[in-house]
């Protein structure tokens, strides 16, 4: 297991610093626009957390380990892993594409699909279309990605228990203000 991790520790400082600021900016972009675009499009709260979740890290993994973690519904989830894959999918055909018309080194191709194609997958495959070299920083930076689950779905987590702990507070209080008359508060 450190034998692993002493490669892909090795393999991470090999990307560079600017790579991993990347890695950290599109964490925070993806979760910020995903949720407020489920906020637009007015989606159901857990809904936009698995979308960001799933778009932010690894897609589907991420959105199952997300699951469990703010007790979303399964249609929830259901919808969150078949936006994921059909964005997916869409990548595998337009990404390469798009980085041959840029005529993009392999670094900064393998480096772009790491960032932005959401799941492990389509993120590989995407590279290894460009080309060996572009897969290899994909993969690279997409693992990277990857990394950060834990971290992220314990976040989640923890708001969505403080948001539960809130509502149940707002239902008891409401319960006890319904209870008892208004005059009987006023002497407490």
């Amino acid at each position: 297991m450190l034998l692993g991790a002493r490669f892909l520790l090795g393999d991470v400082r090999r990307l560079g610093g600017l790579s991993l600021v990347l890695i950290a900016i599109e964490l925070a972009l993806a979760l910020t626009f995903m949720t407020y675009l489920g906020r637009a499009f007015k989606l159901k709260p857990k809904l936009v957390s698995l979308l960001a979740v799933g778009s932010s890290i690894c897609g589907v993994s991420a959105i199952i380990a997300a699951q469990g973690a703010i007790d979303a519904d399964e249609e929830d989830s259901s919808y969150a892993i078949a936006a994921i894959l059909l964005l997916g999918a869409i990548s595998l055909f337009l990404f390469p594409l798009v980085g041959h018309a840029l005529h993009l080194s392999d670094r900064a191709y393998g480096l772009w699909a790491g960032l932005a194609v959401d799941n492990t997958a389509e993120a590989t495959a995407a590279g290894a279309l460009y080309s060996d070299a572009a897969g290899k920083i994909a993969v690279l930076a997409k693992t990277c990605r990857n990394a950060t689950i834990g971290f992220i779905v314990l976040g989640y987590a923890i708001y969505w228990r403080g948001k539960a702990r809130l509502l149940k507070c707002r239902i008891r209080a409401h319960f006890y203000g319904a209870s008892f008359p208004s005059l009987y508060w006023a002497f407490c």
